[in-house]
């Protein structure tokens, strides 16, 4: 008899689970939003066109605007200070002609990717672990509450973290091209997707495969070759890169925070940590990934 995590059902039981804790969540959530009978949410009075059904308002946030008027018309206000790259629109765009909605398409984009990268992560990790380690590991990724809601929510991260797992996955099984294609679609849909590259060619360089080099180096040349060829373009400095990024230096939300000096350094400071909002969370996470990667 074949053991209980011996088969391709192992892969379904993160998916089942979580899908469960989302459905359920979603419908709490929906009776939060409800008062005297009425659904109501502030992205109603934010949004100039009105979601149908309005229980979809669950799902979407502050970004989710930004990325479907990318999707609508690959630019926003120039006021608008934004680090929102073109992978997630050009998906939205693509996948509204089958839904008819970039509104629906979006959302489902997110929630697909949020539960597609769940055997992803889970053959990766058992490729360190044994089957049932790695089963209660994407158990622990999947609701840990950033993921939980970002690959929920229309957002960029399910896509994201989807291919940034799906190039590693790739690389480890020997197909580089379709890794360096992964990690060319991270890179178009965040802008720290580029060093998903850097392990693969460290392996490279560790196992002396330097014709296989040049594959890894795909992506970079095609960000690259973007970059240069639309250096004077508004689309440039409005959607793919901002030289004043809140992911690198300072926030450009009013916060005036630096991400490395105040997020990230301080968790590894000697001194105690004077201010601590849910930002560091993401340092910590980084600390826990290192940790379990050593």
């Amino acid at each position: 008899m074949r053991p209980p995590l011996g088969g391709r059902f192992r892969f379904a039981i993160p998916i089942l689970i979580l899908g469960v804790l989302k459905v359920f969540s979603a419908l709490w959530i929906y009776g939060r939003f409800v008062q005297d009978g009425v659904f109501q949410t502030r992205w109603m009075s934010i949004y100039n066109q009105p979601l149908n059904p309005e229980w979809l308002y669950i799902f979407v946030a502050w970004d989710s605007g930004w990325y479907i008027s990318l999707a609508h018309l690959y630019t926003f206000d120039p006021l608008v200070q934004g680090t929102l790259f073109p992978g997630y629109p050009v998906l939205i765009k693509a996948f509204s002609i089958v839904v008819g909605s970039h509104w629906v398409a979006a959302i489902v984009l997110s929630i697909i990717l949020g539960f597609a990268l769940l055997p992803i992560f889970q053959a990766i990790a058992e490729r360190y672990m044994v089957k049932g380690e790695a089963l209660g590991c994407t158990l622990i990724m999947g609701s840990f509450p950033y993921v939980f809601v970002y690959t929920t929510v229309a957002y960029s991260e399910s896509l994201f973290l989807f291919s940034v797992l799906a190039a590693w996955l790739l690389y480890l099984k020997g197909k580089l091209h379709l890794a360096a294609l992964s990690a060319v679609l991270a890179s178009f849909t965040k802008a720290y997707g580029i060093l998903i590259v850097l392990p693969m060619l460290l392996d490279l360089i560790i196992h002396r495969r330097w014709r296989s080099i040049p594959i890894t180096l795909i992506p970079a040349f095609l960000i690259s070759s973007f970059v240069y060829f639309f250096k004077s373009q508004a689309i440039l400095t409005r959607m793919i890169l901002e030289i004043n990024t809140a992911t690198w230096q300072v926030s450009n939300a009013g916060t005036g925070y630096f991400w490395v000096r105040d997020y990230v350094l301080p968790v590894f400071s000697r001194g105690p940590i004077v201010m601590f909002d849910y930002w560091h969370a993401f340092a910590l996470a980084l600390v826990v990934i290192i940790g379990c990667a050593a």
